[in-house]
């Protein structure tokens, strides 16, 4: 096969999209990046400068159609093709409409008409350089129209797309043998992993030191056919190791970069990753994707504004990239701007309605903002577009688990069935288990069984430590997986105060103090961590003027918040302010009519109840940072244990 990549341009009309799509996929699965206006044009561009590098391309292919022929610009590039020597010879014309001579003559008296048109303009439009150019090229098109089209007949050309013929013309300008095309096409066509390395095995047999860039490349197209993404990643890049020259290979790579990215697996390390975008800018002009990835590397290291620039840059280049708006979304969102998050999720899905990941950030963008209900048709209308979108399936088991708990456990039982290894969908159905069905025995073996998955993971380190304390005296454990999931995640409050609460718990009082206003110093509207502050010095250091000022604080700072309030009744209480006591139990059940500590309290029947329990914030998904609230729910007859086994 020959290691030099030619130069094809794609020459055709917008009407002709979906056959020029199915061209530009043929040659790509075979190692060629066409040049081709969708690709490659940006908006710094001009449109008739960039039809120029027709001129310095090696070889064109060419959509032929009644609006190919109808179009100025397409009209322009036949005038261009015509000042090549030879040109037939470099051609590949596909044509979908009529050449008999009664056809040509019909589009000459179109253009004829075109120009009389033209000639009808104002004096300033006259004078303009766009008319001169347009006048131009109508009288060479009229001029040079029927001897193109004498020329392109002389030789085959293809009626319809045709893939045997574009495998022709891939022999005909010795890109390879066709015997190798053969080979190629037994490699593309297999149904299933094992027929293509076996094709591969083939192919050597044929081709002495065939491991070279295209075979690399190859390799990676297969291995990313069966979803191997990590594979797939490494051959790309042995692929462009073994020739700089192989863009594909590079484009291939930078869209499994972003797949990676849209399953949070990332296939290559981020220094690998420049290095490549670097040796790319050496041969390319700047293009959308090279910085939609770089943002995405920025994103993962949490440098937003660079991100953000990176993202805006992309859209410069590609105003209707569906995946830098998609992107630019998730960089406001996290840097608290979620009306400027929603306008670029909204773009996304303008530009795209078929991008299914939109959809389902908007979804968690308006979860967020307590607008559920309007959140779940999103998820639904992600999952029409991707049925076996498992990160939608998730989030969408989280919207229903309020008020629609049967269908919640179906989805995450789908999302674990649809991947052996997810661990996202036993992690979350353990959350169900233990929070609303009341089953801490299943809920561990879920938890267990997302830790075999994921060791790693921070949700699944940080629900089962959690578990540890609320269910078992092993503190120590608990603080190990809680640590090792703050390990990972510096910056979360969630984790720091279960890391609190089980330093409580533990008798390490003081530790967990030092916690817990380590937390209102960092973020002074986290409401639990007043809450437990309050109660050490209420409790333990017996110094009420200290936490009632903490909760007083508390009010000022944070949400309305029950357990802050029904607290503070039991400090005026203790002042032997009855009436105030009374008041903030009743504003307690105000904000929540279940908090039943409050309840007992108003009601004066038992002793005190501080609803200590209420605020161990175990159930929410780091993920997120998305706190649910407890129901006494239950459901009779469910028999999910049996398909753990």
């Amino acid at each position: 096969m020959n290691n030099k990549i030619p130069s094809i341009f794609l020459s055709y009309s917008s009407n002709d999209n979906e056959c020029a799509e199915k061209i530009y996929n043929f040659f790509f699965e075979r190692g060629i990046r066409l040049i081709k206006y969708t690709c490659d044009l940006t908006v710094k561009d001009n449109l008739f400068l960039f039809m120029d590098k027709i001129l310095s391309s090696d070889y064109i292919v060419m959509i032929i159609s009644d609006s190919f022929l109808k179009s100025k610009y397409c009209l322009y590039e036949i005038v261009k093709i015509t000042e090549r020597n030879n040109y037939s010879k470099t051609l590949l014309p596909l044509v979908t409409v009529s050449l008999e001579k009664d056809c040509i003559d019909n589009y000459i008296k179109h253009w004829q008409k075109e120009r009389q048109k033209l000639s009808c303009s104002s004096e300033e439009i006259k004078n303009s350089e766009s008319y001169k150019r347009d006048l131009e090229i109508i009288n060479k098109g009229i001029s040079i129209l029927p001897s193109f089209i004498n020329e392109i007949t002389q030789d085959k050309y293809l009626e319809t797309y045709n893939e045997k013929s574009l495998g022709d013309f891939l022999v005909k300008i010795n890109f390879m043998p066709s015997t190798h095309f053969e080979y190629l096409n037994s490699i593309l066509n297999a149904e299933t992993f094992f027929q293509r390395e076996q094709a591969f095995i083939d192919y050597l047999k044929i081709e002495r030191g065939a491991e070279n860039g295209y075979y690399y490349f190859f390799k990676a197209r297969s291995f990313e056919k069966d979803s191997q993404f990590e594979n797939a990643a490494f051959y790309y890049a042995k692929a462009i190791e073994q020739n700089e020259n192989l863009d594909s290979a590079y484009i291939a790579l930078f869209n499994l970069v972003l797949k990676g990215f849209s399953v949070r697996d990332t296939p290559l390390d981020d220094n690998k990753i420049m290095k490549f975008i670097n040796s790319f800018r050496k041969i390319h002009e700047d293009e959308a994707i090279v910085y939609i990835v770089e943002g995405l590397i920025e994103f993962k290291k949490e440098n937003y504004k660079c991100a953000q620039e990176k993202f805006e840059k992309a859209l410069e280049l590609e105003p209707t990239n569906p995946i830098a708006s998609n992107n630019l979304g998730n960089v406001y969102e996290k840097i608290g701007l979620p009306n400027e998050a929603m306008l670029y999720f909204k773009k996304s899905i303008e530009s795209d309605p078929n991008y299914y990941q939109a959809y389902n950030n908007l979804g968690i963008l308006l979860c967020n903002c307590g607008k559920k209900e309007k959140a779940i048709p999103l998820f639904e209308k992600c999952l029409s577009i991707k049925p076996d979108y498992i990160y939608c399936i998730n989030t969408l088991a989280i919207a229903y688990e309020d008020t629609k708990l049967e269908k919640s456990i179906f989805l995450y039982f789908l999302a674990s069935s649809l991947k052996t290894k997810n661990n996202e969908a036993y992690c979350n159905l353990g959350l169900v288990f233990e929070e609303y069905l009341k089953n801490k025995e299943v809920a561990k073996i879920l938890y267990e069984i997302a830790l075999q998955i994921s060791p790693q993971s921070i949700p699944n380190n940080f629900n089962y430590g959690n578990y540890l304390r609320r269910y078992t005296s092993q503190y120590n454990d608990s603080l190990r997986f809680l640590l090792k999931a703050r390990k990972q995640k510096n910056n979360s409050c969630l984790i720091d105060y279960s890391i609190g609460l089980t330093c409580y718990k533990n008798n390490k009082k003081k530790a967990a103090y030092k916690i817990f206003k380590k937390i209102i110093s960092e973020k002074n509207d986290f409401a639990p961590a007043y809450y437990s502050k309050a109660i050490y010095e209420l409790n333990d250091l017996g110094d009420v003027n200290s936490s009632k000022e903490t909760l007083l604080t508390a009010k000022k700072s944070c949400k309305p918040y029950a357990p802050i309030d029904n607290l503070l009744g039991i400090v005026y209480m203790k002042e032997n302010d009855f009436h105030q006591g009374k008041c903030m139990f009743e504003s307690a059940l105000k904000i929540d009519p279940n908090f039943s500590s409050a309840h007992i309290n108003l009601e004066g029947t038992s002793e005190i109840e501080f609803g200590e329990d209420y605020v161990d914030l175990s159930f929410c998904r780091i993920s997120n940072e998305r706190v649910s609230k407890k129901y006494d729910l239950s459901l009779k007859n469910l028999k999910f244990i049996d398909s753990l086994m």
